[in-house]
Order: C-alpha cells, then structure tokens, then sequence
C-alpha cells in the first residue's frame, strides 16, 4: 500500500514566496534580455533587475522588510504605467503584490 508524507504547511508557507521570487526575478531578466538585447535598454532593465534580487536578499532574511518593499516596488511600477494604455508595468505590479502580501503573510 502507498503511504504519503503529509505536507509540513509551514515549510510550506516558508518557501513558497521565496522560490516565486526567485522565479520572478530570473523571469524578468530573461524577459529583458529576450526583449532588448544587449544594447542600452537591457541596462535599464539590468537595474531594474538588481533593486528587485536586492529587494529579495532583503525579504529573504527579513519577511516584513522584503514585503513591505515589494508593495512599494508594485505601486511605484502602477504609478510609473500610469497615463500609458497597456503598460509592463501593471503585468509587473501584479506578482510584486503578490510577493509583497505573501512575505507578509509568512511572517
């Protein structure tokens, strides 16, 4: 008869908003390179990338830290995408509230 493990919810909650940052981050810079290149815009983009790996070293080791920092990189990005009709910013600004909510609601 197959036995299965239970499912720790802690560890769980624990690494589940780490690994979607880890994801989420990786995937920007990917979309970055994909999208421009190597030329003067990928290093915008590569900024943009350093303050979000940052942002997750921080909420790595400081849950409420990291996710308050995540809701203000996801209104920043709605308030830069303001006044465009479809802007990156408001499909960016989705997961960074999510990431915001989810280190907060880990801790």
């Amino acid at each position: 008869m197959m036995q299965f493990n239970k499912v720790d919810l802690s560890a769980l909650l624990y690494w589940f908003p780490r690994a979607l940052a880890l994801f989420l981050v990786f995937t920007f810079i990917a979309g970055v390179w994909y999208t421009f290149g190597f030329g003067q815009e990928f290093m915008v983009g590569l900024m943009v990338w350093l303050i979000m790996f940052f942002t997750m070293l921080i909420a790595w080791k400081s849950d409420p830290i990291g996710g308050i920092i995540f809701l203000i990189l996801g209104s920043a990005s709605v308030i830069v995408a303001m006044g465009k009709q479809v802007s990156i910013g408001y499909f960016l600004a989705v997961p960074l509230f999510t990431l915001g909510i989810t280190f907060i609601g880990n801790y």
